[in-house]
């Protein structure tokens, strides 16, 4: 025991006297203030239009111009990200041409190399007038500067007592150089860690702890708290960071590579074909594939026992495709199945189909496709085909040259398709239902198809409710395209959200349909802000989903800007994680 304390006052004496010493020093290089570039990281809530967004421009004149909270109760915040790491000095509040209500009275900034180390760099209020506002930031800490990628903005009290906060723009001042911000990252980091030893090591003296300990039990009993639970709060309220890893760069992929020996099936030749040498005879088309050209309205599925994706179908832009592709993913290598698999027995050429991927018994499903409406001349012509292909055997089978005619859904595109593995449903939601058009025109009018449930087992398709029909449970919902659907094992229920209706409105509500009970519960409506309120996913975006850590990943996709009050469309790149169990968004990347 004395040997412990007595390496431990040693120890402390030795970091205090570093301490002092580091904290004297003097600042390597003044500061240089410039004006800051940064993006909106997250925020509490907004209210109608005023998004989070509109404070990047200075609009004065614009009472539109400015984010809003949903309401008036703490904590509403707003949070800014750096696009460089700086040194941050002052921030400038600009404020709206008149007086208002909404001008923060009082509020608090804070800042950050992550949203978990912030500390307070100011404590102010705005006056209620017309003119900006401008404040010096705390930039020290420990007599060393202090680095920020977040700048954390959080109102507390508003000019009108029962009015919620309103931020009209905001600047930001501080020292990006590169040599004395990563000076001052790498001091701050090690403080840390001197500050946690020593408080450390002032916890085991004051309470007589020995050197001598089960530290075998100790990593076993956070094993097993980790493994129960106990901690899942805490790691669920860190942010988390996107890492991107290309799998492929089209400029390093090599022949051999990506195309072997057995990557297509072999095609015997005809005694014409005999005659010709080698020298002369073109190359199979298989070898002159690489890798699956460019295309849109294609599927992915993936096999995670295989760590293998699968790619079918598409448009090239002239016509819809039928090659079947798969890439695995440890050995980076694309294998072209089959070039056309409508001369396996498989499905013909098509794009905005969906597929699902069955890991039990290794079975894929494809069902849907596109045609255009000059092409939709006959019944015949609009059937809606049902395939599946077999891993095992490498074989396709038709299960039906019509789902319609066995109760399930009329040939449809840009639908949902999820699997209830435990049960063997195969779920279908939404997308455009295509009809027979028998006078030859043009009709514009859109149909959309309803939820159905597939049994692979005793192959029979069942309706459960069609578009605008109000469920025996919940509030009513409407079919939608381009929209996500989710099936989370856990708790059973189908995650749906995202699409469009019309032409130029994209659906922006959040619902559950429980496959067990049919119950139907809104998350979010897409009106009303709220923890669970949906970011503007948009049409076309991609999701999906971990049932073990009950998150959803989601990337948006095309959406109106609301930045702009012509409401232009555009594709947005953000991608989003929804954790189900406490209802919350959070803004990976943006």
């Amino acid at each position: 025991m004395k040997r412990f304390r007595y390496i431990s006052f040693c120890f402390l004496y030795t970091i205090n006297i570093v301490s002092e010493k580091m904290g004297k020093n003097e600042h390597s290089s003044e500061l240089s203030p410039g004006k800051l570039t940064y993006t909106i990281h997250s925020c509490t809530s907004h209210s109608s239009s005023y998004v989070a967004q509109n404070i990047l421009e200075n609009k004065p004149s614009e009472q539109s111009s400015r984010w809003s909270s949903e309401s008036n109760h703490p904590p509403q915040f707003i949070v800014l990200r750096l696009d460089k790491p700086a040194i941050v000095t002052g921030i400038l509040f600009g404020k709206f041409e008149k007086t208002h209500v909404c001008n923060l009275k009082k509020f608090k900034v804070f800042g950050g190399l992550d949203e978990s180390s912030y500390i307070e760099l100011l404590e102010s209020g705005l006056k209620n007038n017309s003119s900006p506002d401008s404040f010096n930031l705390k930039c020290e800490l420990n007599q060393h500067y202090f680095p920020c990628s977040f700048i954390k903005i959080q109102p507390i009290q508003s000019w009108g007592s029962s009015f919620n906060f309103t931020v009209w723009y905001v600047e930001l001042i501080g020292d990006q150089n590169p040599t004395l911000v990563q000076e001052s990252i790498d001091w701050q980091q090690k403080n840390k860690e001197r500050e946690a030893i020593r408080l450390c090591l002032k916890h085991f003296r004051e309470r007589n702890y020995s050197e001598d300990g089960d530290y075998e039990g100790v990593e076993e009993l956070i094993k097993e708290c980790l493994k129960n639970g106990i901690f899942r709060d805490y790691i669920s309220r860190q942010q988390p960071k996107p890492i991107w890893n290309p799998l492929i760069n089209p400029d390093d992929t090599i022949l051999e590579d990506i195309v072997g020996p057995g990557s297509a099936p072999v095609v015997p030749l005809s005694d014409s074909e005999s005659l010709v040498s080698d020298e002369e005879r073109p190359p199979p088309p298989s070898l002159l594939l690489t890798e699956p050209p460019p295309r849109g309205g294609h599927q992915l599925v993936m096999d995670s026992t295989a760590q293998s994706i699968y790619l079918f179908g598409g448009w090239d832009g002239n016509q819809d495709l039928a090659d079947f592709w798969s890439y695995h993913v440890p050995s980076n290598r694309w294998n072209l199945l089959f070039p056309d698999t409508e001369s396996e027995a498989g499905p013909p050429p098509r794009s905005c189909h969906k597929m699902v991927l069955d890991p039990a018994y290794r079975q894929i499903f494809v069902l849907g496709r596109y045609i255009e409406r000059t092409m939709r001349v006959s019944l015949s012509a609009i059937k809606s085909d049902f395939y599946l292909f077999d891993l095992v055997s490498g074989r396709w089978t038709q299960i039906t040259d019509d789902t319609a005619a066995m109760g399930g859904p009329n040939l449809i595109f840009d639908h949902q398709m999820c699997l209830d593995n435990e049960h063997r449903n195969i779920y279908v939601f939404g997308g455009q239902s295509l009809h027979y058009n028998n006078t030859g025109e043009d009709r514009s009018d859109k149909r959309f198809s309803g939820l159905y449930v597939y049994h692979i087992n005793t192959n029979t398709w069942k309706l459960l409710w069609e578009d605008g029909q109000i469920p025996a449970k919940g509030p009513p919902i409407i079919s939608r395209t381009g929209h996500s659907m989710l099936f989370n094992s856990v708790d059973r229920n189908l995650y749906i959200f995202g699409g469009q209706r019309k032409r130029d409105e994209y659906l922006n509500d959040f619902f559950t349909f429980n496959v067990d009970t049919h119950e139907i519960k809104f998350l979010s409506d897409g009106i009303t802000s709220s923890g669970s309120s949906i970011p503007a996913v948009g049409y076309t975006q991609r999701a999906t989903i971990d049932c073990k850590r009950e998150e959803i990943y989601v990337m948006t996709g095309l959406n109106k800007d609301k930045e702009k009050k012509s409401g232009e469309t555009g594709v947005s790149n953000s991608f989003w994680v929804y954790e189900i169990k406490p209802a919350r968004w959070s803004c990976i990347y943006r």
